[in-house]
C-alpha cells in the first residue's frame, strides 16, 4: 500500500519545494504575490526487487542463477538439534565392599592394601549404544564410605576419562568410619567406553585402597563403599549407534498473499516451484518423506499436488568432515509435477506434512555434536516469468489534502515524468478523488492512460528495445480544488506483461532489467496576506 500511495503522493512533493520561498512570502504584509517555481524532485533507477513489497505483503524475494527474480512464500523451517536427541543424564555406580578374614588379619598385623577394578554402565540417553563422548563440561564425585575402625587412603584412576590428556585421577584420605566426597571437573575431556565388553558404555574405575590399622578390632558391620556420581553433564560430541530416530513429524501451511485478495485478471506463472529442502549436519543418514501436499482455494475443491518422490535419501556427514553440512531438496515444478496448473488457479495456501526419519534403512556407527542440525523447509517460488493480461490492483484509503500545509497557494501543477523502462511490464495507474459518501469528484487522469508502457520483446519474451517517454501531468485549480475537499482516495494499479505482435508472450524479469524515472515540477503560487 505504500508503493502506491507514493504513486500519487508525486503529486505533493513539490510541497517540500515551498519552505524557502514560503518563508519569504510570511515575511511580507498586505500583499498580493504571485509566481512560478520549478524543480527536479525525482531521480530514481529501480528494478523489481525494490518493489516485491508493492504486490506480496510480506514475502522474501530471490535472484536465480539466469537473474531471473522470484518471489519466495515460506514458512519457519522445522528443526531439531543435537542437544535434543541426546542428552547424557545425571548418574551414578554404587558398589560394597567387604575384607576377608585373611585381609583383616594382614591389617591386623600393620597395614592391608586391596585392589579395586569395576565398570561403570554409562548410560546416554537417545543412544543405543554409546563408544565414546566428548564433553563440554560435567563432574564425576566420588563417594567412598570407610565403615572400617582404621583409617585409610588411595586413589581412583578413570583410565579412559582423559582431562587434559591424562587419565582422571583422584586422590583421597578418609579417617575411620568417614566418607570422602570431592567432585572432579571433567571440562573439555574424552570418555572412551569400548575398552571392554561389550565394548560400548562401560567406564573402567580402577582403584587402590590402604588401610593402616589403628589398634582397634573389627566388627560386623565392617565394610567400604565405593560410588561414583556424574552431575551436570553437557556433551560436545557423541560416537555411537542411535538406531532409528525419529526427528521431524509436522504439518503446516504456506499462505499466499499474492492470491488472499481474489486477485483479478488473468496472472499466469510459466514455471512455479515448490521446494522441499533438507540440511543435515548429524553423522545419521536421513530419510525425508513429504505427504499430505494440496493447494487449497477460496471456491474451489483442494487439490493434490503430485510428482513428490515417497522419500528422499540424504547421507550422514562423515566423521572427518564433522562441522559441514550436507543439503539436498525435493523440486516439483512444471516438469514433473501439476504445480503449474493449480498455482495459476491462484491457490490461497499449500499445505503439506513432512517427516524425518534417521538410520531408517540401517544402524551405522554415527556422531552427534550438540550443535548438530537437521532442518526442514518448504517454500514456494514464483519465478517472475510468465504474462498477465488484465490484472488490476484496487483499494481505497482514507486522504485528507486539506490538512497539508501549504497546499491551497498553488493555482496549477504540472508534473514532468521522463521514463525508460527495460522491465517488460506496463504500470497504469488511475485515481478517484472521493467525499466522505464515496462520491468521485475528480480523477488523477481524463482518460485514464497507461503511466509506463512495457518494453519490447521478441516472439521469446526476452527484451529487445527498452520503452523511453516524456509526458506531463497537469493539476488545474479546479483539480486542487478537489483534491482539497476529498476525504478518500480510490486507487486503480493495471499491470500488464509485454505482449508480441499483439499475443501474450511469457517474459522473464531480471535483476539486470532497470525503471529509470526522472521527475520535475513546474507550479504557479499565489498568496494573498492581509495585515
Amino acid at each position: 500500500m505504500k508503493k502506491q500511495i507514493f504513486l500519487v503522493a508525486l503529486v505533493f512533493i513539490f510541497i517540500g519545494c515551498l519552505k524557502e520561498p514560503r518563508s519569504k512570502i510570511e515575511k511580507l504584509r498586505g500583499l498580493k504575490w504571485s509566481g512560478t517555481y520549478a524543480a527536479a524532485v525525482v531521480d530514481a533507477d529501480l528494478n523489481l526487487n525494490d518493489a516485491v513489497e508493492l504486490v506480496t505483503g510480506l514475502v522474501q524475494g530471490g535472484t536465480y542463477g539466469d537473474g531471473t527474480l522470484y518471489l519466495a512464500y515460506e514458512e519457519m523451517e522445522f528443526s531439531k538439534y543435537g542437544y535434543e536427541l541426546v542428552t547424557v543424564p545425571n548418574q551414578s555406580e554404587n558398589s560394597t565392599y567387604e575384607l576377608s578374614s585373611g585381609e583383616e588379619g594382614q591389617l591386623a598385623s600393620g597395614s592391608f592394601t586391596k585392589s579395586l577394578n569395576f565398570n561403570w554402565n554409562f548410560s546416554v540417553n537417545g543412544m543405543a549404544q554409546t563408544d565414546s563422548i566428548w564433553m563440554d563440561r560435567g563432574q564425576i564425585a566420588p563417594v567412598i564410605s570407610n565403615r572400617y575402625n582404621h583409617p585409610c587412603s588411595g586413589v581412583a584412576i578413570f583410565p579412559d576419562l582423559l582431562v587434559q590428556g591424562q587419565p582422571l585421577t583422584v586422590n583421597f584420605t578418609i579417617p575411620a568410619n568417614g566418607t570422602y566426597s570431592t567432585a572432579a571437573s571433567i571440562l573439555g575431556s574424552h570418555i572412551d567406553l569400548s575398552k571392554t565388553s561389550p565394548f560400548h558404555n562401560q567406564l573402567r574405575v580402577q582403584a587402590s585402597i590402604t588401610w593402616t590399622n589403628s589398634g582397634f578390632g573389627f566388627s560386623p558391620s565392617d565394610g567400604i563403599d565405593v560410588g561414583f556420581a556424574a552431575s551436570n553433564m553437557v556433551f560436545n560430541r557423541v560416537f555411537g549407534t542411535m538406531g532409528t530416530v525419529s526427528l521431524l513429524n509436522a504439518s503446516d501451511s504456506i499462505e499466499i498473499s499474492l492470491f488472499q485478495n481474489n486477485l483479478p485478471g488473468n496472472v499466469n506463472f510459466e514455471d512455479p516451484k515448490l521446494k522441499i529442502s533438507i540440511s543435515n549436519n548429524t553423522g545419521m543418514p536421513l530419510s525425508l518423506e513429504p505427504s499430505n501436499l494440496q493447494a487449497n482455494y477460496e471456491s474451489l475443491a483442494s487439490q493434490t499436488i503430485t510428482g513428490a518422490p515417497a522419500a528422499l535419501n540424504i547421507s550422514g556427514v562423515s566423521y572427518n568432515n564433522a562441522g559441514s553440512t550436507l543439503k539436498d531438496s525435493i523440486v516439483l515444478d512444471k516438469n514433473n509435477s501439476n504445480i503449474k496448473g493449480l498455482v495459476n488457479n491462484q491457490p490461497q495456501y499449500i499445505s503439506y506434512s513432512v517427516q524425518v526419519t534417521g538410520n531408517k534403512f540401517s544402524n551405522p556407527k554415527v556422531f552427534v555434536s550438540s550443535d548438530s542440525r537437521v532442518a526442514v523447509k518448504v517454500a514456494l517460488e514464483l519465478p517472475f516469468h510468465g504474462s498477465s493480461n488484465g490484472l488490476t490492483l484496487e483499494d481505497t484509503v482514507d486522504f485528507d489534502a486539506g490538512s497539508v500545509d501549504g497546499i491551497e497557494i498553488i493555482d496549477w501543477l504540472n508534473i514532468r515524468l521522463q521514463v525508460k523502462n527495460e522491465i517488460p511490464l506496463s504500470l497504469g495507474v488511475q485515481a478517484y478523488f472521493l467525499d466522505a459518501q464515496n462520491k468521485i469528484l475528480d480523477s488523477l487522469f481524463q482518460p485514464y492512460r497507461q503511466l509506463i508502457e512495457a518494453a519490447k520483446v521478441d516472439a521469446s519474451g526476452n527484451v529487445t528495445a527498452a520503452y523511453e517517454d516524456l509526458y506531463d501531468i497537469e493539476f488545474n485549480k479546479s483539480k486542487i480544488n478537489a483534491i482539497l475537499q476529498a476525504k478518500k482516495l480510490k486507487f486503480k494499479v493495471i499491470a500488464p506483461t509485454a505482449l508480441y505482435n499483439g499475443s501474450s508472450v511469457p517474459i522473464k524479469i531480471s535483476n539486470l532489467q532497470h525503471l529509470k524515472i526522472k521527475v520535475g515540477l513546474h507550479t504557479k503560487l499565489s498568496v494573498n496576506e492581509t495585515l
